[in-house]
């Protein structure tokens, strides 16, 4: 499974992307802290999920769901925020997030969601 981590934290990313690669060998982890490139990489590598940050510089992570959805890239997003803000949770879940979630990430929720991505691949 092809997976993208993006967001300007870049411990919070790097540690996300440890803990997906010790969950399964066989996932290819992209990462990226500079949001405008995310795009492209999702599109280039097949991205089959997208865990994003929701605020960061340039472009949000509202940005790039809107982008995967209009140009009907396959890859399921998962939003992630450092605020708990039930507006972004609800237009991001309509704009057809997969899931929103609150730092800290709860690892064991980012487990499930990719196990059941795997499942229905």
């Amino acid at each position: 499974m092809n997976i993208c981590i993006i967001d300007d934290e870049e411990s919070l990313c790097t540690a996300l992307a440890d803990f997906v690669e010790k969950l399964d060998k066989t996932n290819s982890i992209y990462t990226l802290f500079d949001s405008r490139k995310a795009v492209n990489l999702i599109k280039d590598k097949n991205i089959d999920l997208v865990l994003t940050d929701v605020r960061m510089p340039h472009i949000t992570g509202i940005d790039i769901l809107n982008e995967v959805k209009s140009q009907n890239l396959p890859a399921q997003v998962v939003l992630m925020s450092g605020q708990s803000d039930i507006v972004d949770s609800i237009n991001a879940i309509e704009i057809g997030a997969l899931d929103f979630l609150t730092k800290p990430i709860d690892i064991k929720r980012i487990a499930e969601i990719i196990q059941s991505i795997q499942k229905k691949n």
